[in-house]
């Protein structure tokens, strides 16, 4: 069972001027630890989640905590945790 607990919520705007709102999850099911980025923009809705990232919650609340403050939505949040991870 996966249980889902907000690490920050922002609000953005997009290039054609429309306000989304980005919510940042810590995932947890079972042992392991991940990541959930949704935004909501209108009607319009996505998400990407990223189970089982890690054993343990800090890597995984600091990686979540990066995406917050640079507001990375789903469609980059792949590409950016690739960097961030192989530094």
């Amino acid at each position: 069972m996966k249980h889902r607990t907000l690490i920050g919520r922002a609000g953005v705007r997009c290039a054609d001027g429309h306000r989304a709102r980005l919510d940042y999850y810590l995932l947890r099911s079972g042992g392991r630890f991940g990541l959930e980025v949704r935004m909501r923009r209108g009607q319009e809705r996505c998400r990407a989640c990223l189970p089982e990232l890690s054993p343990t919650p800090r890597e995984v609340l600091r990686l979540g905590r990066t995406l917050h403050r640079g507001t990375v939505t789903p469609c980059a949040v792949r590409d950016v945790l690739e960097e961030l991870l192989s530094r």
